[in-house]
């Protein structure tokens, strides 16, 4: 009974620190993406553009940073990666269908 509550506490500690460490991704890699989309939108280059294309290419850059923050917490979690990219990747095309 020990040896079980043992291997309990060492489980309990090992998954606790994972989902710490992707909660830790999630929130910084949220906000350096926030970030990087509020810089596109103060450069001068990207304001020279039509205001639909600057639409799509920030919405763009929102998924796919997202998309990567998420697949990184995913994965320090210990999600097999390609079963998520492939998840992904069929409710990207179900949704341009």
């Amino acid at each position: 009974m020990q040896a079980f509550l043992e291997k309990l506490i060492e489980i309990g500690t090992t998954a606790g620190l994972k989902i710490l460490y992707a909660a830790v991704i999630l929130i910084v890699g949220m906000k350096l993406s926030k970030f990087v989309i509020k810089l596109l939108n103060k450069s001068k280059g990207f304001n020279k553009l039509d205001g639909g294309v600057r639409s799509f290419v920030e919405s763009a850059l929102k998924i796919v940073l997202f998309a990567v923050v998420f697949i990184s917490a995913a994965y320090v979690v210990g999600i097999p990666i390609t079963s998520f990219i492939t998840i992904l990747a069929s409710l990207f095309i179900a949704k341009s269908s």
